[in-house]
């Protein structure tokens, strides 16, 4: 009996053990995508690297057409033209919670100035579903030419 009751006591204490780190890392991660590029400033065809951090506990999903969107600043946030995508627009590119994924892109010959990456995400998207932005993030502001 003794035992028994000994393995009931180590049971509870195990399971508070699991309650606190759950609640502990729930609490401590701030719910939140950070988007940041490498770099400050770049040129014309240089590659910017972007790092995206999901610290949400949900999955997370881009456009296949449109990843992303590169701004200007010129006194507000200015899109630039993107061409009509003729192609199924699905969510396939994923970030599981509390993941980080980073891809590179070749910056077009736009403009100098300041700029920045809007990432606009899907929460929960299946694969096959028509890509719906819920949310928008934003990268840091970096400089385009000199």
């Amino acid at each position: 009996m003794k035992n028994r009751a000994r393995v009931i006591i180590y049971a509870i204490i195990i399971v508070i053990l699991v309650v606190v780190v759950v609640i502990t890392i729930r609490f401590r991660v701030k719910e939140d995508i950070s988007v940041i590029t490498n770099n400050k400033s770049y040129g014309v065809g240089d590659t910017l690297r972007v790092k995206i951090s999901n610290n949400l506990f949900k999955q997370i999903s881009f456009s296949l057409c449109y990843p992303y969107f590169l701004e200007r600043k010129n006194g507000s946030w200015e899109v630039y033209d993107y061409i009509d995508c003729k192609e199924f627009n699905g969510s396939d590119y994923k970030i599981n919670p509390l993941r980080n994924k980073s891809f590179e892109l070749i910056l077009p010959n736009v403009p100098e100035g300041i700029h920045r990456l809007r990432i606009p995400i899907c929460i929960g998207c299946k694969d096959g579903e028509n890509f719906k932005a819920d949310m928008i993030f934003y990268s840091n502001e970096f400089q385009i030419g000199s």
